[in-house]
């Protein structure tokens, strides 16, 4: 585990890592990023002190299609470590994001090297709001965004709730290699707001309507559209229609 007082980007310094050859399972922890993001490109605020920003490099043995796999282990494994440590229950919306309350309190991105038939290294980020207040939050994000001491009214011990969250990914991950993918998907449908909804999918230009019903065996989104086709989504920006 290493900790940096500011970086670019935790995601960044991993990437070096994993491009030097280290070996997997190491941890980068930054107190701020002054270029942290989510996905799509989209800019993740990463004040100093007030969340969890880190990033973990893995080399699992998976085919490039099965990378969703991680994201949807992850999404498990953090929304179990936020239950335990603090009492609060997030929602998760695929692909990436946990909700408290209806607001995005945690995201995560991952990314990939690849070669056509496998996987030569994952750099899973996760950005975890903890401590701040509802004032902290930039005022665009105030209505979608919000932390762990919002929710609960009260502050987190930071270096708790990362070990904790460390420990829960390290069980996760332990099971996906010993093939238990489904039963986390199990847990992880458990917990998603999306599945049974109507959903909007934006990929790129194109837009996919219709309705999400379940995660295939490599972790994708099946969405039925409103023609009755089963469209696989292993990427792209859902939105969920009211």
């Amino acid at each position: 585990i290493e900790v940096f007082r500011e970086t670019t980007s935790t995601n960044d310094i991993i990437e070096k890592l994993a491009r030097d050859g280290v070996k997997e399972g190491v941890v980068v922890f930054a107190e701020s990023q002054t270029k942290g993001r989510g996905r799509l490109g989209r800019r993740w605020i990463s004040p100093r002190g007030q969340g969890l920003w880190f990033s973990i490099l893995l080399r699992p043995e998976l085919r490039p299609t099965e990378a969703t796999q991680l994201t949807i282990l992850a999404a498990t494994a953090l929304a179990e470590a936020i239950r335990r440590h603090t009492g609060l229950a997030p929602e998760v919306k695929w692909p990436n994001d946990l909700l408290l309350r209806g607001r995005k309190v945690a995201g995560i991105l991952t990314e990939l090297t690849a070669e056509p038939d496998r996987i030569r290294h994952i750099v899973l980020g996760i950005g975890l709001d903890v401590n701040q207040a509802a004032a902290d939050f930039p005022t665009d994000l105030r209505r979608t965004a919000t932390s762990l001491r919002v929710e609960a009214g009260r502050p987190f011990n930071r270096a708790e709730l990362a070990a904790a969250i460390l420990r829960a990914l390290d069980q996760d991950y332990a099971r996906l290699k010993d093939g238990q993918f489904e039963q986390i998907a199990g847990e992880w449908e458990e917990l998603c707001t999306t599945l049974g909804r109507q959903v909007v999918v934006a990929i790129g230009s194109r837009r996919i309507r219709g309705r999400a019903e379940s995660l295939d065996s490599e972790g994708a989104l099946l969405v039925r559209t409103e023609h009755g086709h089963l469209e696989r989504i292993t990427g792209g920006d859902v939105t969920l229609e009211k």
